[in-house]
């Protein structure tokens, strides 16, 4: 879900005739996919268990994999700013 809406708000803006910084475009589109996110994940999630079986491993994994994405975001987006987005998709 994160994907889709982040791909559907990139385009929006790049088609747009406003200049966004690769930062700008992350903090935008990430903030927009949260706000979709939270919701489904008050739904979804069962908190009790996911308490349960989390430990400092998965912790630090998934911190490193939110890292570690935000880093691939900015240089798509600094990409995209090089090439034209069908091209780089």
């Amino acid at each position: 879900m994160h994907a889709i809406l982040k791909c559907f708000y990139i385009n929006i803006k790049l088609v747009s005739l406003c200049h966004f910084r690769p930062a700008e475009l992350q903090f935008f589109t990430s903030i927009s996919s949260v706000m979709v996110q939270i919701p489904a994940c008050v739904f979804m999630i069962d908190f009790q268990k996911a308490r349960n079986t989390m430990d400092m491993t998965i912790l630090t994994a998934f911190i490193l994999n939110g890292v570690f994405f935000h880093f691939q975001s900015i240089s798509a987006y600094v990409l995209m700013g090089y090439i034209s987005p069908v091209t780089h998709s």
